[in-house]
């Protein structure tokens, strides 16, 4: 089973052509052939692993240390070896070894936040021209590197919003700064030159993003890696039927990375993240199952049940997430809970708590920031997750009645909302009817889906609000249409389940549904309890047409094949209904 916590592999050796290429051990043509050959090639490769922050095979730190002095007579690279020694504290370790760009986080956890460090002590690059005057004349360079180095100490304690208070502080100095290309520039211009990342919406393949991601991880920023994971569960839909898997090992080292780096994502990065693992949970069950290749290594790592070690992996989202919901815009927030219903997944905490307790929180201190997309999606999220909070669903509902009209909310948005409500018992009689005199005022109901209408009239009937207007616009509506072939066999028996239970007076409904029952040449995409359902609805209703009930006998039988459930049917195809 693939380990969720492997460790990152220390750098034990380093080739000479590789410290060649950064110039600090020359061949014997070269300019640099007066260095020593063995002696000044291992202290320099330690010096190298302090430069990459990290500890090459078992040579002592302080040896390494001593060699900084004679490094920049060696290479120009050294400001970066100065850089590290003049801002200790942007650099910790942990056992004795280093990390490159890693600072403690609680429990010694470390967080990799960029790149090698300048002499400035960030890794910022300056690109452009040179700063412009109007710039100068209003901060200095020294203070322009100072701000950009206490935004980095920000970001890498995850206060985002204090980090984009201070870059939008210096871009009102003409200072522009990129956080994807780790540059800045003050030179009158704020275009900066596209990353060097491949688009991962470009990709074709799964075996494609796959390889460019791999190519530029150990660059890549959590925006990147994010990016990956959002195309991953189309392109596996269209690689399943293959079941190859011939970067499977680049694969499993882009995940291990995801997981290493979870708590360094901001909230955009770690909703998308989970959006994006639960898509792809969601989609490979089947490729799993088939034993196809990537998909059979997602399943088991993306599985939390099957985490052999430390968290699993949306566990290991939450955990990020959390520390951080406050600074969560309303619609990642409802993202990150759409996300975690969608993998039908609940984090619990150690104080009792779940990561929807805490969604909750922070939503109903921001209900105004959330569109009707995002609220709509929070319900839901809540409702298929199962987690009761009649508080939020309070709030949210004197939010909604609180607006001055629902003209922003689309069908979809109007109907999900209701049905949220209703199906976890939430009855707020303001909020639906707030919602249903909505809906009679529009001019027609030509906007809304099949499913949008039976969700509507079915929440309303199982909140037992009868808002007699609503059901009187969508009877009309129904029978209005020329066929009910746009109906699913569920949206159908919802629909007449709902007219049945609220006793509305518009019997022309059931004889539209009937009449199309009968013109079906069989009831073959009708499941047993829709059949039922149907049944149950028509017979409480009074609706007398035992060519209906026959048809609708005739298919339960043939499905069930047991005499208990023919009796059952037999009830409501009883004499007392064909009068």
């Amino acid at each position: 089973m693939y380990s969720l916590c492997r460790r990152r592999p220390l750098l034990s050796s380093c080739s000479l052509l590789q410290v060649n290429a950064l110039g600090l051990v020359a061949d014997a043509d070269s300019p640099l052939s007066s260095t020593p050959s063995h002696e000044a090639f291992v202290h320099h490769r330690a010096t190298l692993g302090l430069l990459w922050g990290r500890r090459v095979s078992n040579f002592p730190i302080v040896a390494a240390r001593a060699s900084l002095p004679s490094l920049p007579r060696l290479h120009p690279l050294a400001p970066f070896l100065s850089a590290h020694e003049k801002f200790p504290n942007l650099i910790q370790s942990r056992s004795g070894s280093l990390s490159p760009g890693r600072e403690s986080r609680g429990g010694g956890e470390k967080i990799r936040w960029g790149g090698e460090l300048n002499e400035f002590g960030h890794d910022y690059a300056q690109i452009g021209g040179p700063i412009d005057k109007a710039v100068r004349d209003t901060i200095s360079e020294g203070e322009i590197h100072k701000r950009i180095r206490e935004r980095g100490r920000c970001r890498r304690a995850r206060e985002f919003s204090k980090a984009d208070n201070m870059r939008e502080g210096l871009r009102r100095f003409g200072v522009y700064i990129n956080d994807e290309a780790r540059a800045w520039r003050a030179d009158g211009e704020f275009w900066f030159p596209s990353s060097t990342t491949p688009r991962m919406s470009e990709c074709q393949t799964i075996d494609e993003a796959i390889q460019s991601t791999h190519e530029n991880l150990e660059h890549a920023s959590p925006r990147d890696v994010a990016a990956f994971w959002t195309v991953a569960p189309r392109l596996l839909k269209d690689h399943q039927r293959s079941g190859e898997q011939r970067f499977l090992p680049e694969l499993e080292s882009i995940f291990d990375k995801t997981i290493d780096r979870m708590h360094t994502f901001g909230c955009r990065d770690l909703a998308q993240t989970a959006l994006a693992f639960a898509k792809v949970k969601k989609s490979v069950g089947q490729g799993a199952k088939d034993g196809g290749g990537y998909c059979q290594f997602l399943r088991g790592a993306i599985d939390d049940s099957r985490a052999s070690q430390g968290a699993g992996t949306l566990e290991s989202v939450a955990e990020a997430a959390v520390p951080i919901l406050s600074q969560f815009e309303p619609w990642y927030l409802s993202s990150l809970a759409y996300a975690f219903a969608l993998a039908g997944y609940t984090p619990g905490f150690e104080d009792g708590s779940t990561l929807f307790d805490h969604i909750a929180e922070e939503i109903i201190h921001s209900l105004g920031g959330f569109d009707p997309q995002g609220l709509s999606n929070l319900l839901w999220a809540f409702v298929k997750a199962g987690a009761s909070n009649p508080l939020l669903f309070e709030k949210v509902a004197d939010h909604v009645v609180s607006l001055d009209d629902l003209g922003e909310f689309k069908p979809q948005e109007l109907s999900s909302m209701v049905w949220a409500y209703a199906k976890a018992g939430a009855r707020d009689p303001k909020l639906f009817d707030k919602v249903g005199n909505h809906i009679v005022s529009l001019d027609d109901l030509s906007a809304f889906y099949p499913q949008s209408i039976a969700n509507t009239v079915w929440a309303f009937a199982k909140a037992e609000v009868l808002h007699n207007p609503l059901f009187r616009k969508v009877a009309d509506h129904i029978n209005s249409l020329n066929h009910l072939s746009a109906y699913k066999p569920q949206e159908l028996s919802s629909m007449v389940w709902a007219y049945a239970n609220v006793e509305s007076l518009q019997p022309l409904i059931f004889d539209k549904v009937a009449d199309h029952i009968l013109s079906l040449e069989n009831l073959k995409e009708y499941k047993e309890q829709e059949i039922h359902d149907l049944a149950r609805a028509f017979s409480k209703a009074g609706v007398q047409n035992s060519q209906l009930f026959d048809v609708l006998t005739a298919a339960a039988i043939e499905r069930q094949g047991a005499f208990a459930y023919q009796a059952k049917m037999a009830k409501y195809n009883s004499s007392h209904w064909r009068k």
